[in-house]
């Protein structure tokens, strides 16, 4: 009986760390054809990111380097790509490793890649997963973005400088928020647009929402930036579901379903949110 349970036990460790083995790929001397950096004295590595990505990509920027000077990038469906510097722990003489935590381009979380550079050897291993969801060779959605456009805006209670409002009691209006920070250049210069909006449509039933991170900060600010959104003060349970990056433009519709969501300062976001608003009411 012993020895039946020592074999089965045998079996399911070989299953499990046979789900582990990493892949292994080439770093090539060059640059992808996709990014458009001279760097002279690069390699790369091909990552297989499924359909989330058009491509991904490890680049060493420098051979001489590389655990100093690696980049991972995305490359979207339509060519353009974003490219990030790459935080690497050394295990071993040439050998280091890293997890890198990504998310498609409507927010959902994938499972954390697992990444082990061997400079020397030209080449990198690499795994998507944790304990927790598994393994595979392929990434996969582990945690869906609550915030995602055509999703129900969730529950959230934050405190105004005349009481607590819940959002959820906001009934057929439509809701505009900007999630910002006073020391946010990008916040601020977008600010003189928002506030056309709130003027225009202060007759309709549209609401806008500032939600502020740094509420300490805010009656200063205002009296150099007037900013006439209605404001409201974060929270943890709004900071975790905003997030860190600002500014973020939310539109939510008169039935509580989020039909616009971006990150990042635009040049034109006020006239992006007009077409929104006016083509809902």
């Amino acid at each position: 009986m012993n020895k039946l349970f020592l074999i089965i036990v045998i079996l399911i460790q070989g299953f499990v760390f046979g789900q582990m083995n990493y892949k292994s790929v080439p770093l090539k001397n060059g640059m992808p054809n996709q990014i458009k950096f001279k760097w002279e004295k690069a390699e790369y590595a091909r990552i297989d990111i499924s359909n989330f990505y058009k491509k991904l990509f490890l680049i060493c920027k420098d051979t001489n380097s590389c655990n100093t000077s690696l980049f991972f990038a995305l490359v979207y469906q339509d060519s353009s790509f974003d490219i990030s510097p790459v935080e690497l722990k050394q295990n071993k003489a040439n050998e280091y490793t890293s997890i890198l935590k990504l998310k498609t381009t409507s927010g959902d979380e994938l499972s954390p890649l697992n990444i082990i550079v061997f400079p020397m050897e030209k080449r990198v291993e690499y795994i998507w997963g944790d304990s927790s969801n598994g393994f595979s060779l392929k990434p996969k959605v582990i945690n869906d973005y609550k915030l995602k456009v055509g999703k129900t805006f969730p529950s959230l209670s934050l405190e105004s400088p005349n009481g607590i409002l819940d959002l959820d009691t906001l009934k057929r209006k439509i809701i505009v928020i900007n999630w910002w920070a006073t020391s946010c250049l990008p916040c601020i210069k977008e600010i003189p647009g928002l506030n056309k909006l709130v003027e225009k449509y202060k007759n309709k039933p549209v609401i806008f929402l500032s939600i502020i991170w740094d509420k300490e900060n805010l009656d200063k600010f205002l009296k150099k930036h007037p900013f006439n959104y209605s404001h409201l003060y974060s929270n943890t349970e709004a900071k975790k579901l905003l997030g860190g990056a600002f500014p973020v433009n939310i539109v939510i519709d008169k039935n509580h379903k989020i039909i616009y969501n971006k990150l990042g300062a635009l040049t034109d976001t006020w006239k992006i949110l007009d077409k929104i608003i006016s083509s809902k009411l």
